[in-house]
């Protein structure tokens, strides 16, 4: 059978690499020998000593065959050992929620949180920690929370673009669109953020305050983007004639571009 082939592969001359011990842990695994597969790991940790996939993959067996303790307590080991690898801290906040330990799921997500100046992956883990409170009832506290930080800090827009998050995962959008707003006054010249309140503020048909934001947009955008936005948006919503203008008069400015940069 296929494990057979692969363990005689891995025996041959040369033959115990990296892959094919990781071959012979997959096949072993498809075929519902976890146990079998577990014994394996520690093979593969030693032919691949800087990797953190042999440890992952030891969590998932031992999290799959009901020894979810081991299995944190092997998670623990490699971040401790590879403590520059984030997965390996978010791979242990979900092991942590899914076997029903909230609170250190959610303390490993806060960690996270301030460990990164990244505002996307910033964003991710304030989607992580709303998981957490909206199955626990909790989301009025981690407002609060992220509510005390924008008092404490406010120059800062990292707060409210929190806030915007999880209005949007409440399905608040006017709370969500009132904090995109008051975190664009801290960093007006930011065109993604105005986009990003022109495209919710459409979401709730207030097409008219989607389009004054984006005509904010378009006075700071170099690219034609934000009148491309604009047009689209009366050609839909407002007014169809004066889309399809200025669409016209962006092509032509776009030509003249073209005719500049050739001669």
């Amino acid at each position: 059978n296929s494990a057979e082939v692969a363990e005689a592969l891995f025996n041959e001359p040369g033959g115990k690499t990296s892959q094919n011990i990781k071959n012979l842990i997959g096949i072993l695994e498809l075929a519902g020998r976890e146990e079998d597969a577990l014994q394996r790991i520690e093979e593969w940790k030693t032919l691949s000593p800087g990797s953190i996939a042999p440890w992952t993959q030891e969590a998932d067996l031992l999290y799959r065959l009901d020894r979810g303790d081991e299995a944190i307590a092997q998670l623990r080991k490699a971040a401790s050992q590879f403590s520059d690898e984030k997965d390996l801290q978010l791979k242990l906040a979900k092991l942590h929620d899914n076997l029903d330990d909230p609170a250190e799921a959610t303390r490993i997500y806060w960690n996270l949180y301030e460990d990164t100046e990244e505002p996307s992956l910033r964003l991710r883990r304030v989607s992580d920690l709303f998981d957490i409170a909206s199955y626990g009832g909790t989301v009025s506290e981690l407002i609060e929370e992220f509510e005390g930080r924008r008092q404490s800090n406010r120059t800062s827009p990292d707060p409210l673009l929190a806030l915007a998050k999880i209005h949007e995962l409440d399905n608040d959008r006017e709370a969500q669109i009132s904090s995109l707003v008051a975190a664009s006054r801290l960093i007006p010249e930011d065109i993604n953020l105005l986009h990003q309140i022109a495209g919710v503020q459409l979401e709730e048909d207030l097409w008219e305050e989607s389009i004054a934001t984006l005509s904010t947009a378009a006075r700071l955008d170099s690219s034609p983007r934000s009148k491309q936005r604009i047009a689209r948006s009366e050609i839909e919503y407002g007014d169809p004639e004066k889309g399809y203008l200025l669409l016209t008069d962006l092509a032509s400015e776009l030509s003249d571009a073209n005719q500049s940069l050739a001669n």
